[in-house]
């Protein structure tokens, strides 16, 4: 029943309109946790069309919740689509969530404290009948994010079915949780090798993402040994009993082979791989696989196998290669710079995963960046991933740049700041200077802020005009008195702002 709805969400379109709950902290004093203020954030309007996509960007200082938000959003679509509706306690709390697929309104609500109640068009709803977004991928560059990381998934002769996840997360953190500079290299790449062996359209769409990159539409990966794994996987193979293979030896290397059963199926068919690997590795002393968007590929599933001899570090990933079309060099994305390599796993990730009518969970995409892409970011998004349609990107920063390069009619933002808890129409800040920003949504006026400056050219010439009464003075001296208390109350243009203030006090009593 799931894939029908999600054909039908990637048909017509998903929007995230709203979201109601609590952020929780828990309280070493009561034990446990408590929730804080309730959230309630218009997240899109409903009065757009839903059939394209829609950017919406967070806004928010440290602590108001930005990412535990974006984590709770993407952890109840995912449990809906598992047949979940188990109110979660912890982190933060979702009260409500409403949403549109297609022409339908769907409302997810939590009901007496334990579970959630599902509503399409005001009726009741089975978990299995409710429409969701086509796919729920949560993307971030943070070590510290608070996504849960993707469920398992079925494997199938020793190929998994990343396809029948609902949900991807493509971060910095492993199976095993801890950050790592290369997770989200790995988990990019095993998602692009699934693609690859998908239908034709899909395969087009992620070339067509590689070549907005600037690269060819091949990834290639060479695997090799060292000169103690070459011993093991010809242990693995001649069959040697894992007793001594694993031997007194208590490394964290060994200790992921002490966990392996003896017995298992599982222990047959890495034994059964370690024989390939040693063949084909050979006296080349390395194996070559591609996944080429161009043509397609007869896939027998040699990747997987020999990622999990990686993953047992049986064998090591030595390069991650892609070729630049300007000049046909092949670049190594391991080595390439941090801001280089957020980009590129992070947008080839997305590839491998998105489908129409998606939500896009974005935290943080500034992390790394050089200033010039955090000022094409929105731009780069929106037109790589185009031909997605219907989908909802939603995105947390603390970067004026980002914000400044939304889409005024495909955007809003939406702070979550206590006393600015709303949503605005991108109008109001595409395009807008970064010091008009800082002041007027990130509350960082800085000490020599340009636009707070013009703002007070105009006040003094108003008010020299003898029209400090009028509604035109007193809008730019409300601006200018919401950034006063994060100025330093000596500098040139605190005391200016002061004197404004007096002036339409005088002019008051006038």
């Amino acid at each position: 029943m799931r894939s029908e709805w999600v054909g039908e969400g990637m048909k017509y379109g998903f929007r995230l309109l709203s979201v109601s709950g609590s952020l929780v902290r828990h309280s070493r004093l009561a034990g446990r946790y408590q929730a804080q203020a309730p959230i309630d954030v218009e997240l899109a309007p409903s009065d757009e069309s839903v059939a394209s996509s829609w950017v919406s960007v967070m806004i928010g200082k440290n602590g108001v919740g930005k990412s535990r938000l974006l984590a709770a959003i993407a952890d109840i679509f995912d449990r809906i689509s598992r047949n979940n509706l188990t109110l979660q306690t912890d982190n933060f709390v979702l009260s409500r969530v409403e949403y549109l697929v297609g022409k339908d309104r769907c409302v997810i609500a939590a009901q007496g404290g334990r579970r959630y109640e599902l509503l399409l068009n005001g009726s009741q709803c089975e978990p299995s009948r409710m429409p969701l977004p086509g796919r729920i991928i949560a993307v971030t560059t943070s070590p510290f994010d608070k996504f849960r990381l993707s469920s398992p998934v079925r494997y199938d002769a020793g190929i998994p079915h990343l396809e029948e996840a609902h949900y991807a997360y493509f971060g910095l953190r492993d199976r095993s949780g801890r950050a790592s500079a290369n997770a989200s290299v790995f988990r990019a790449l095993e998602g692009l090798f699934d693609a690859a062996r998908g239908p034709e359209e899909r395969r087009t769409r992620i070339a067509e993402v590689f070549d907005f990159l600037g690269f060819a539409p091949v990834i290639e990966v060479r695997y090799a040994t060292t000169s103690s794994e070459h011993k093991r996987l010809q242990a693995f193979a001649e069959g040697v009993p894992l007793a001594e293979i694993v031997g007194d030896a208590r490394t964290d290397r060994i200790r992921l082979l002490e966990r392996l059963d003896e017995k298992s199926d599982d222990m047959t068919s890495i034994r059964r791989y370690a024989a390939e690997a040693l063949e084909l590795i050979g006296k080349r002393g390395e194996l070559h696989l591609q996944a080429d968007f161009r043509n397609y590929m007869e896939d027998d599933g040699l990747f997987w196998r020999m990622q999990r001899l990686r993953n047992l570090r049986l064998i090591f990933l030595r390069t991650i290669e892609v070729q630049r079309t300007a000049d046909g060099q092949f670049i190594d994305l391991r080595l390439a710079s941090s801001g280089e390599l957020s980009i590129v796993t992070s947008f080839l990730g997305l590839a491998s995963a998105i489908s129409e009518s998606s939500l896009v969970l974005i935290d943080e995409p500034e992390i790394s960046l050089h200033p010039e892409w955090q000022t094409r970011f929105v731009d780069l998004l929106t037109r790589t991933f185009a031909s997605y349609s219907g989908s909802h990107f939603i995105l947390a920063t603390h970067s004026p740049l980002i914000l400044a390069d939304i889409d005024p009619g495909a955007s809003n933002v939406v702070s979550l700041d206590p006393d600015r808890r709303r949503s605005e129409d991108g109008r109001q800040v595409a395009g807008k200077s970064i010091d008009f920003l800082l002041a007027t949504h990130f509350d960082e006026p800085g000490r020599n802020n340009l636009y707070l400056k013009e703002e007070i050219i105009k006040a003094l010439r108003l008010a020299a005009d003898g029209k400090s009464d009028t509604p035109a003075y007193m809008e730019i001296l409300k601006v200018l008195s919401e950034s006063l208390p994060r100025l330093d109350q000596d500098s040139p243009v605190a005391r200016l702002i002061g004197e404004l203030q007096e002036v339409a006090e005088r002019s008051g009593r006038r």
